[in-house]
């Protein structure tokens, strides 16, 4: 469920943008992850009080349904729908914490212990993983649509660069945006080599992302 919302949040601002292919990658992973959730749902919560799944069960069809109705409203560009399925699945989603951890819910930026900067940094790390792993099994469908993910978040961190890296050394942000724009062409042009030649270079892709990520900290490298 912290992935639904987590790419929930990511499609809202998505879509608010207008990258809405983007948006509907987000919506797809949503609608798998809410898929699987009844296969991982306890028999008691954290106080030890025993779970009714039936009713937590009916509660995720609803919220499917919901994510459903908000994706086919956001590829039909229907600006009023959205706003209204919105609404009602931030009510749905308050309804179901009420009471318990509300607060979740509205997450500021630093709780998790990470900036948002370093959290969609993060997050271009994973994706590429997890294009590479599609990309060995050649499933290039879903290693495009992981490329796609990490330019969207490529595209939020200029106007997000920290003054200081972790060590708090000052950064270069000229230097930083220019990487930034040298790896969004890498990234395009990895897209289409995906769709041409059912091809990706991840051990290329690899060494410009690890230029990309000394520009805050020299020692990490991506494994």
């Amino acid at each position: 469920m912290h992935h639904v919302l987590d790419d929930y949040t990511n499609a809202r601002i998505s879509y608010s943008l207008k990258k809405y292919d983007i948006s509907d990658i987000f919506f797809k992973h949503i609608l798998g992850y809410l898929k699987e959730v009844p296969g991982f749902i306890p028999d008691y919560n954290m106080d030890g009080a025993k779970l009714d799944k039936e009713a937590i069960n009916k509660k995720l069809n609803e919220l499917k349904q919901k994510m459903s109705d908000l994706r086919n409203a956001v590829q039909k560009r229907e600006l009023k729908e959205i706003n209204k399925q919105s609404d009602e699945i931030f009510h749905m989603c308050v309804g179901c914490h009420e009471g318990t951890k509300k607060k979740y819910l509205f997450r500021e930026p630093n709780e998790s212990g990470e900036t948002i900067f370093q959290e969609y940094m993060h997050k271009i790390s994973e994706d590429f993983k997890t294009a590479r792993i599609y990309a060995e099994s050649k499933e290039f469908n879903e290693t495009e649509e992981y490329l796609k993910l990490i330019n969207f978040y490529l595209s939020l961190l200029e106007d997000i660069f920290p003054d200081k890296g972790p060590s708090g050394i000052i950064l270069d942000r000229d230097g930083f945006v220019r990487r930034i724009k040298g790896f969004e062409k890498l990234n395009e042009d990895a897209q289409k080599n995906i769709k041409e030649k059912k091809m990706f270079d991840s051990d290329s892709f690899k060494k410009s992302l690890n230029e990309l990520c000394v520009a805050c900290h020299e020692p990490e490298r991506i494994k």
